[in-house]
């Protein structure tokens, strides 16, 4: 895979006919290795497992609860509205650090191409998961048998 220079999904494009590796966000491939363990497509195990492997279990169920959240209010987010979950759910962690979390665990990506938004908000905008924030409501966790 050819990739640009950013971490923006809609950036991470597959080059050519024949590409030699996908590049899966990490709580999606953990979802797909409990999927294919249990049969359900859970995000919940997936967030559990790499909060747990990063050291965070304290606040795992809070981490989730502002996940939550963020997935009530819209697909795209901002840094404001991570603060203010944050805020809301009296977090042990800075907006900030939950973040650069979020991104390297594939739950929110950076969304560049919306400009316009960008500058209205005074700082970026945030895409969640769409595969994750599917099964944020509990009535979608779905049986893959």
């Amino acid at each position: 895979m050819m990739a640009t220079k950013n971490s923006a999904w809609e950036d991470r494009l597959l080059q050519g006919l024949i590409a030699p590796y996908y590049e899966m966000p990490e709580v999606i491939r953990c979802m797909v290795l409990i999927a294919m363990s249990r049969g359900v497509w859970d995000g919940y195990a997936a967030l559990n497992y790499l909060f747990k492997d990063q050291g965070l279990v304290d606040a795992s169920n809070k981490i989730i609860t502002v996940i939550k959240e963020l997935a009530r209010l819209k697909r795209h987010v901002t840094a404001m509205d991570v603060v203010s979950a944050c805020d809301n759910n009296k977090m042990p962690y800075t907006a900030d650090f939950l973040i650069s979390i979020f991104k390297s665990f594939g739950i929110i990506s950076p969304k560049f191409s919306d400009l316009t938004r960008f500058s209205y908000h005074k700082g970026p905008v945030y895409e969640l998961n769409p595969n994750l924030v599917f099964t944020m409501n509990d009535k979608n966790v779905s049986q893959l048998k």
